[in-house]
């Protein structure tokens, strides 16, 4: 009788929680399948079409032969010198198209590879708490040792240096940021970009900011880059997506802009084995480059719409001027977690619990804006129905305080 072979994982995915956002979509998924109009508030999914000029460069490309082979090195130079030209224009920082410059499959490609180009088994990154699962994810795959900076209400979510021991700020590898920030909708001003590269300078780490709603922004609010910083690339690279701003969720493109030393690094791991995006894809997001219009108005007038909803139902949340989120404090005595099961149950309106992006998440609840105005109305309106599910509970605490007040 043959003997039944046990195949276990390694130790490093034992380490790392189950996928967030994949768990939310098969419980979706359950409550489709028993009937249920589920509301997805979960996932920053982009909910509309590519620009047609960006699908035509793309069908364009795909039918010629250059644009179908192996591509080497760092990618395509028509991408990299558009790249080049974006950050002058938009940010006024000169980068260098051949080596300051790194197309990626999606900004994911830089969060989880970066760790594994610069950090030796055992040493530490800086990660914000709460942030995307997937930096927590890309550092325990290399081994390294997890410290978190707390993003607190109070400090407008942005991370207190001075509150980093100095024994950690010594031993630290590299230092993440994330501004305009998911999950907080948070932003960041040139000084406080300032006050990281020369802490990072002080302490000799590499800083790695995530850019991805750089250009999601609202109003009459411009989000800096990180490279603005006097002194940033010689500490530090930006990541950038064209995920939400131009509809391209799915076509996993982004890039790596800035010091030269990281981008070599990053091309290094992917040399190992993996491969960069498609050459069609980078040459039809140079359209994209060379677009003005992006998704930003649609998602403002969705932003007012709910904001305004929630507030009217007693819900407490500032209006972010970036991102395609809602940051919102949980009603009660509510968990997170505990919060979003009872919406969801009582209403079919999905959402993702704070504590997902961890321990500094508890307490709020992070609402996306990608979905049409029509089902957000709808989503108000379940909410204004269902109401009770924090009211009730309110009015039971307060009344239990004024007795014991008596």
């Amino acid at each position: 009788m043959r003997k039944t072979i046990v195949i276990e994982r390694a130790e490093r995915l034992h380490q790392i929680p189950a996928d967030l956002f994949l768990g939310l979509k098969r419980k979706a998924q359950r409550a489709v399948q028993r009937g249920v109009d589920v509301i997805d508030l979960s996932l920053g999914n982009p909910d509309e079409s590519p620009s047609q000029e960006v699908v035509d460069e793309l069908c364009g490309a795909a039918r010629e032969v250059e644009y179908n082979r192996y591509l080497m090195g760092y990618g395509l130079e028509q991408f990299r010198r558009k790249v080049a030209e974006f950050f002058e224009a938009r940010f006024e920082v000169s980068v260098n198209p051949e080596l300051e410059v790194l197309p990626l499959q999606g900004v994911w490609e830089g969060l989880w590879g970066l760790p594994l180009a610069f950090v030796n088994s055992g040493e530490m990154v800086l990660l914000p708490d709460p942030c995307y699962p997937l930096y927590r994810a890309g550092a325990i795959l290399a081994g390294a040792r997890v410290e978190t900076m707390p993003l607190l209400e109070r400090n407008d979510f942005l991370p207190n240096l001075q509150h980093i021991p100095e024994a950690v700020a010594r031993s630290a590898k590299l230092l993440f940021l994330n501004y305009p920030n998911n999950p907080t909708t948070a932003v960041a001003d040139l000084s406080f970009f300032q006050e990281v590269v020369d802490f990072a300078r002080t302490h000799n780490i590499a800083v790695v900011h995530d850019a991805t709603y750089s250009q999601m922004t609202y109003d009459d609010y411009l989000a800096p880059s990180f490279l603005q910083a006097h002194g940033a690339k010689k500490v530090g690279l930006e990541l950038h997506s064209f995920s939400m701003t131009h509809n391209l969720g799915g076509w996993r493109l982004g890039f790596a802009v800035g010091n030269r030393q990281l981008i070599s690094g990053l091309a290094a791991v992917r040399g190992c084995g993996f491969v960069g995006p498609s050459p069609a894809l980078q040459r039809a997001v140079c359209k994209a480059l060379c677009l003005t219009r992006t998704q930003k108005d649609r998602y403002a007038d969705r932003r007012n719409m709910a904001v305004q909803g929630l507030r009217d139902l007693g819900f407490k949340l500032s209006r972010p001027k970036a991102t395609p989120f809602l940051w919102v404090r949980v009603p009660g005595r509510y968990t997170s977690l505990g919060f979003s099961r009872r919406l969801f149950r009582r209403s079919g309106i999905l959402v993702t619990p704070g504590s997902g992006f961890g321990e500094r998440g508890e307490g709020f609840v992070r609402i996306s804006l990608t979905v049409s105005e029509e089902r957000l109305r709808l989503a108000l309106k379940r909410m204004t129905a269902h109401a009770f599910i924090w009211l009730r509970k309110r009015r039971t605490l307060e009344s239990q305080g004024a007795q014991r007040s008596l």
